[in-house]
């Protein structure tokens, strides 16, 4: 009897984890907000091995840091740290080097002296997971106890199978930031494309009609770049525009938006900034291009690049996109022959 008693002890145990697994697998692949699937994975991650509390951080290898992404049960003092670097021997460092699950059955017997956050947390035993996308590293899933507990084999198991889940999540994250990223930019000069420009128009004109602040924008068009095309051929034409796309996010304040228009056009949004603002930095801006832009090129022969620039201003110059288009357009137009200025409208100009 007892024997049975503890064989259907342990199917239901097998029964509870399969379903929390399945439903770890539905959550993975749900189309939702990564956050939120992270989170969800993390108490079904509590759940399955009766832990307390958790947390999901994303690693950041470039500054080595570790961002909080996921948070149960845990003081609000300690995720309040939500960022912190990976150092040189602390337990984090072990996790990410050993690249599997790691367990702490007992910090105070693991260690001679207990990590600070581990301590003043309470935390006395913990399991982690480093999450991997493509042999790659991309996070720490982490469950804790504020007691000393046994960690068995089959709960290390299926806590390596619902991580595996979160670096699923992440992974389908990245793909699609990379395809929205390119779907927005342009793949020469990584500037924002026209498409981008319409949308953030129109949401920087309701924030201006809302608040009542102007903004202005900013076309550059390289002077005579197809002949110099045709004179020095399309690769040197692409080391210009990327040249000319570096000078120009130097040139501008870190709250404009540089786009690539097309060819060799681009326009910028400048937030709550009237006309005489706008047209110092588009000056700036062509005085930039023709000092620098012709430094990285491997012909002599070229000279300077110039660029014309033209400037309108909402709601002087016009109250729609496609009323300050057509400005900045014959602007550009109308002062063709004269290279390597900045243009803007008369104050008697008539809305076209």
């Amino acid at each position: 009897m007892k024997g049975w008693m503890e064989g259907l002890k342990s199917t239901a145990a097998s029964n509870r984890q399969l379903q929390e697994l399945f439903k770890a697998s539905q959550v993975a692949l749900s189309p939702q907000d990564l956050d939120e699937l992270l989170a969800k994975l993390l108490r079904i991650g509590m759940e399955s091995l009766s832990m307390p509390a958790g947390s999901i951080a994303l690693y950041e290898e470039e500054t080595r840091q570790l961002v909080l992404h996921a948070h149960r049960g845990l003081s609000p003092q300690f995720v309040a740290r939500d960022r912190w670097v990976v150092e040189e021997g602390d337990v984090t460092q072990r996790i990410l080097q050993r690249g599997e699950v790691f367990v702490i059955e007992d910090t105070q017997m693991a260690f001679s002296v207990t990590p600070w956050p581990l301590e003043k947390e309470g935390i006395r035993s913990l399991v982690a997971s480093p999450l991997k996308c493509r042999n790659k590293v991309v996070g720490i899933f982490y469950l804790d106890d504020f007691e000393p507990r046994q960690i068995h084999d089959s709960q290390i198991q299926i806590f390596s199978i619902i991580a595996s889940f979160a670096a699923l999540c992440i992974d389908n994250a990245q793909i699609r930031a990379q395809a929205d990223f390119f779907t927005r930019t342009d793949p020469l000069t990584r500037l924002y494309n026209q498409s981008q420009f319409k949308s953030l128009f129109q949401q920087e004109l309701s924030r201006s009609q809302y608040y009542g602040f102007p903004f202005s924008l900013i076309h550059f068009d390289l002077d005579d770049f197809r002949r110099f095309n045709d004179s020095f051929g399309h690769s040197n034409g692409d080391i210009v525009l990327k040249t000319v796309a570096r000078l120009l996010r130097e040139s501008f304040r870190e709250f404009d938006t540089l786009f690539r228009y097309g060819g060799e056009e681009f326009i910028a949004i400048l937030p709550e900034t009237p006309l005489e603002e706008a047209l110092k930095l588009a000056q700036n801006g062509c005085q930039l291009i023709s000092q620098k832009s012709h430094r990285d090129l491997p012909i002599s022969a070229a000279g300077p690049v110039t660029a014309s620039a033209a400037v309108v201003s909402f709601p002087k110059d016009g109250k729609n996109l496609n009323t300050l288009l057509r400005h900045l357009d014959a602007l550009l137009f109308l002062h063709r022959d004269v290279p390597g200025q900045v243009h803007i409208l008369p104050d008697d100009a008539v809305e076209i």
